[in-house]
């Protein structure tokens, strides 16, 4: 006897119904992959700090360029940096980090204490047109520069610049 108790009953295979059961749950499953995955780059990228460079130039145009790279780019940039560089220039490097090799263990504690210090003014140069001030708020640091063509402003997470002056050996 079969399943069905008739002894001629052949089971269909999958009718159409079934196979388009199948595809919309193949579909569903892969869009709710894709919204979480969005979901989770946005959240990453709105949470975690950015690299930022804005030029306010002030020629009459007042044209304004604004670069931000989210800190694991920027990072990674770094990283690869090394390798997409000019044989003449990874030297040039190289001959400057031999020359920091004395001062790094000082310079990788100050940048550890950069991260735990609060916020203050750590540089301020004023003199003939320019400005120019190098301070730590919050997570970041802050380069401003002021001049009588251009304004520059640049925030880098003090985080960044402590993984960059450790990872100098």
């Amino acid at each position: 006897m079969t399943p069905h108790g008739d002894a001629g009953y052949d089971h269909p295979g999958p009718g159409p119904g079934k196979t388009l059961l199948i595809l919309f749950g193949v579909a569903t499953v892969l869009f709710v992959g894709l919204v979480g995955a969005t979901a989770y780059a946005a959240h990453s990228l709105a949470t975690h700090p950015w690299v930022e460079v804005r030029i306010t130039e002030h020629d009459g145009e007042r044209e304004t360029v604004r670069v931000s790279i989210p800190m694991a780019v920027a990072g990674t940039a770094v990283a690869v940096a090394p390798y997409l560089m000019p044989e003449d220039a990874r030297r040039d490097v190289e001959d400057g980090l031999a020359e920091y090799e004395e001062w790094a263990p000082v310079a990788r504690e100050l940048a550890d204490q950069l991260e735990r210090m609060p916020d203050a003014t750590l540089v301020e140069v004023e003199g003939g047109p320019e400005t120019v001030r190098v301070s730590k708020r919050g997570g970041d640091l802050l380069v401003e520069v002021r001049a009588a063509d251009a304004d520059v402003d640049v925030t880098v997470p003090v985080r960044l610049v402590r993984d960059a002056v450790h990872a100098l050996r």
